[in-house]
């Protein structure tokens, strides 16, 4: 887990040191003083939020407040920020509690401190469905965040939103359970269905189509990018050919569900950064497994001699979708990059 880590103590700096053991290289640490030749605060807070990553303050609440200030722009793509005691006797999410994951990331630290998971929001402190929680986990764009706030509050008072589900994604004839690519779920509880799209008192939609009348668009991730690279590629660099290739579709890194290639670029620094950064699960296949996969290809015997496969975006993506008509956009190629396009 990748984990930026900024302490002000002797204590702090402790606790920083038993981070890096339970976890490793990924933690990024950091204390208090600024060296000759050192990246100043602001500017490794900046670096750390382009990138989308946890960050966890060891020390007082208000100076994590007071540092984070200038990089907080949108709920749902600001990196999730931690406060703990120097103690380690608490843990306290301020940022990104729900999509950004700052929560979860409090319970998982709190079990290694022995400390305790301060959670203040709202629907937690509840224990009530949170609906920007179940979007995250059911691969959906949330479009219009500003109806988060709307939904969750009639929840809080026990109120059932209605919701509009779009036909295409039933999974089962009950209209009970749905599907949006690999995920499938069922209606929540709290929510109550309608079928009728042009009703009025709709609050949710979840839909591939815009319903804009409602206070909540949950939009479906509905495609899978495939990549490979060479080795080193920067993240700057794939962010910018993936985004220019998706735009040549329609397309935004929001509506990707998840990133594919082959397991030889598992630990590809400059892949594992872009999915961070966007907040997609990644998933690689063997070269035995992209090979196996049925269809037509732009094949290349370098690339097979170097890592296994003859094509690896493509093969990657239609692995993934399980389909062989799933592939959206071929194979693009850029300065040692490829990428292709599925549609779930």
């Amino acid at each position: 887990m990748k984990l930026a880590v900024i302490s002000f103590t002797d204590d702090g700096r402790a606790i920083t040191e038993k981070l890096k053991a339970l976890y490793g290289e990924e933690v990024d640490m950091r204390d208090g003083q600024v060296r000759e030749q050192e990246l100043t605060h602001g500017q490794w807070l900046s670096q750390q939020f382009t990138q989308k990553v946890p960050i966890l303050f060891v020390g007082a609440c208000g100076i994590a407040v007071r540092m984070i200030a200038p990089f907080v722009k949108d709920k749902l793509t600001d990196s999730p920020v931690l406060v703990m005691d120097d103690r380690g006797s608490f843990v306290i999410p301020i940022l990104s509690g729900h999509v950004g994951g700052a929560n979860e990331l409090a319970k998982e630290l709190a079990m290694s401190f022995q400390a305790i998971p301060v959670i203040t929001t709202a629907t937690d402190t509840h224990h009530c469905f949170a609906i920007d929680l179940f979007a995250k986990e059911q691969g959906m764009q949330i479009v219009n965040k500003e109806g988060i706030a709307k939904i969750s509050a009639m929840i809080l008072k026990g109120q059932s939103p209605t919701v509009y589900i779009e036909k295409e994604l039933e999974a089962y004839e009950d209209g009970e359970y749905f599907t949006i690519g690999k995920k499938s779920w069922c209606l929540p509880r709290e929510l109550t269905r309608v079928s009728d799209k042009k009703r009025a008192d709709i609050l949710i939609g979840i839909s591939c189509e815009s319903t804009e009348y409602t206070k909540l668009y949950l939009k479906p991730k509905s495609y899978v990018l495939g990549i490979g690279c060479r080795k080193g590629k920067e993240c700057s660099e794939l962010e910018s050919f993936v985004t220019e290739m998706l735009a040549e579709c329609g397309l935004t890194l929001a509506e990707i569900q998840a990133v594919v290639s082959i397991d030889k670029k598992k630990e590809e620094k400059g892949i594992l950064q872009l999915c961070r950064k966007y907040d997609l699960p990644f998933f690689t296949y063997t070269g035995e497994e992209l090979m196996a996969v049925e269809g037509e290809f732009h094949s290349s015997a370098f690339v097979q001699e170097q890592v296994g496969a003859d094509n690896v975006c493509e093969r990657a993506v239609v692995a993934y979708c399980g389909k062989k008509e799933s592939l959206f956009l071929p194979k693009q190629a850029k300065n040692g990059m490829t990428v292709a396009v599925g549609k779930l």
